[in-house]
């Protein structure tokens, strides 16, 4: 299915979780911070419960993921690259969006390579980062539905594997 050209769809996909591995990278960030296995207890957001580690231990992780860039060394998921071409084959303007400082962008742009260039938006937190994506996202109210969107599509990609 082509889009008209004239109107090119955005699709926001976020950037942790959807197509890097950020799990797998804190998890051995912790491991080699901590200098002990960290297993997963709890499918849930906090790291803390997650991975059943006290919030100093988190605090402690985070100081060393911030200080020893891993942000750059996230590693992408398999499909993320068929996905993002996927996307872009069939007419739509991708963004990634996160919630990453913006003092870590440059480590998270490099990440990513040259599947999402330059349309990292931070859109969560207390002050979104302004670029053209975010503002759309801010206004037009199609950003979440574009996230469900392209949720599906991952999941019927890897249906495929």
């Amino acid at each position: 299915m082509m889009i008209s050209r004239q109107h090119k769809p955005p699709v926001v996909l976020d950037v942790d979780g959807v197509l890097l591995n950020f799990e797998q990278a804190w998890k051995q960030c912790a491991e080699e911070t901590l200098q002990h296995a960290v297993i997963r207890k709890e499918n849930t957001w906090d790291l803390a419960t997650r991975f059943g580690l006290s919030s100093e231990n988190v605090r402690q992780v985070w100081d060393a993921f911030h200080a020893d860039g891993w942000f750059g060394r996230i590693d992408p998921y398999p499909y993320a690259w068929e996905l993002v071409g996927a996307l872009k084959a069939m007419g739509c303007e991708v963004f990634a969006i996160t919630n990453v400082d913006p003092a870590f962008f440059r480590e998270r742009a490099l990440t990513l390579g040259d599947l999402i260039p330059e349309k990292i938006c931070n859109c969560l937190g207390r002050r979104p980062h302004q670029s053209s994506a975010c503002r759309y996202c801010a206004h037009s109210g199609r950003g979440l539905f574009s996230m469900i969107v392209s949720a599906m599509l991952i999941w019927r990609l890897s249906m495929f594997r």
